[in-house]
């Protein structure tokens, strides 16, 4: 990992493991030129960041990712601001110097549904931060994302806090019966390609 992404890990708050960062580095890369990605619940803007750094290294100058968050107080944060995530968030991508690369919507838990079908071509999905059950809020957004993502394109969800990976993929592994393939089904993200 480079001495950018190292310091990442340090500065901008998440759950999210090094290793993940690295893997959601290394699908950003993969992205094409006219591609699309979809952060969703980016919190602190540590994945984000990642995909960002991806895509800048991958040289893919058009491609841009779509972060969502409600922007909630972070009760995980070690520094937590009254005014929720926003303000990290953005100041994070100025930071890493990708904020050309990143448009940020302040939106509610059903955001993805307004996007068009076979839109994107990676989609992110973490738990929210505030206190929530994953059956309400992951439910409803990987079933959106699964309409929505592109022939080939793949969805990444990162196990909540709080979570065990077993229990995790016994709840995503229902969403993924048919028209997907697990790439990675161990650790605490997990990623499936679309193969209809």
């Amino acid at each position: 990992m480079s001495t950018k992404f190292d310091s990442l890990i340090n500065i901008a708050g998440g759950t999210l493991s090094p290793e993940s960062c690295q893997r959601l580095f290394n699908l950003a890369k993969d992205v094409p030129e006219d591609g699309v990605i979809f952060d969703v619940y980016a919190g602190e803007g540590r994945s984000t960041i990642a995909l960002a750094l991806g895509l800048e290294d991958g040289e893919h100058v058009p491609a841009r990712i779509v972060s969502l968050d409600t922007h909630v107080t972070n009760p995980m944060s070690s520094t937590p601001h009254e005014d929720g995530t926003i303000l990290k968030f953005l100041g994070h991508l100025r930071r890493f110097r990708v904020a050309h690369r990143v448009y940020t919507m302040v939106a509610p838990d059903n955001a993805l549904s307004i996007f068009n079908k076979r839109s994107a071509n990676l989609i992110v999905i973490q738990a929210p931060t505030y206190p929530v059950s994953i059956d309400n809020v992951m439910d409803k957004a990987i079933e959106t994302a699964k309409e929505i993502i592109r022939r080939n394109g793949r969805i990444a969800l990162a196990c909540p806090q709080g979570v065990s990976q077993a229990e995790f993929l016994r709840f995503v592994d229902c969403h993924f019966i048919s028209g997907f393939r697990g790439l990675v089904t161990k650790g605490d993200l997990l990623i499936y390609e679309e193969t209809k």
